[in-house]
């Protein structure tokens, strides 16, 4: 089947096989690495976001035939002063680590700021809602994003003093950035115990225990 879309400006014509989708075509007869596979077909991680026809969509769900006479931009199809704007902004907030969910990311905020040139912390943070990231606490990925917006909005020289108003105040940023870390670590740690104390009810339903030291072996193996 041939699929005919326009892909970051450019008219591209490919050949399609059964049950492949725009994922498919863009990482390979496109060429287009910046979208990754992460969880296809769900869609829940975000790793392949592109913009279809001016929105957001991951592109791991929407079948090849489906892509047809769409308009297709990934990372790639981005200004080139944007994408450096971009890479300055998030090195400069730490926002990087091994960079596999970055792309898209990058996609949704861009999109974000198209409409919104000053979003609330909250807004980033909905924004981001669709995408994981397996690295970080997005912590970093928040505040770059907010610089980002201040950027577009504000100009280099304005960021630039932003940034050394913001090292002077390390000491405090650090401590807040370590107890929000902390509050994270504590919702995961009492969602591992609700989940064991879940697995301890369900064995103790399907067969009653004796003994307490049963009890903890049953947990043990659950």
């Amino acid at each position: 089947m041939t699929v005919r879309f326009t892909l970051n400006g450019g008219a591209r014509e490919v050949e399609a096989r059964p049950g492949e989708t725009l994922l498919d075509l863009l990482r390979g007869p496109c060429g287009v690495t910046s979208p990754k596979r992460g969880c296809p077909p769900q869609g829940q991680c975000g790793a392949c976001v592109a913009l279809v026809d001016g929105a957001p969509q991951s592109t791991c769900t929407i079948p090849a035939a489906s892509a047809a006479g769409r308009d297709v931009v990934t990372l790639e199809g981005l200004p080139a002063e944007e994408r450096e704007r971009m890479a300055r902004v998030f090195t400069a907030s730490h926002a990087l680590q091994c960079g596999f969910c970055t792309p898209g990311i990058l996609l949704r905020a861009h999109h974000l700021l198209s409409a919104n040139p000053k979003p609330t912390r909250d807004e980033i943070a909905r924004a981001l809602d669709e995408h994981l990231c397996r690295c970080t606490g997005y912590v970093k990925i928040l505040d770059a994003i907010e610089r980002l917006a201040r950027v577009r909005r504000e100009g280099e020289r304005t960021e630039q003093h932003a940034r050394a108003r913001e090292v002077v105040d390390e000491g405090p940023r650090a401590e807040r950035e370590r107890l929000a870390v902390a509050a994270i670590e504590r919702r995961a740690d009492a969602a591992v115990h609700d989940r064991r104390r879940q697995r301890l009810a369900r064995a103790h339903a399907r067969e009653p225990l004796d003994r307490v030291e049963d009890l903890h072996v049953a947990g043990a193996a659950a």
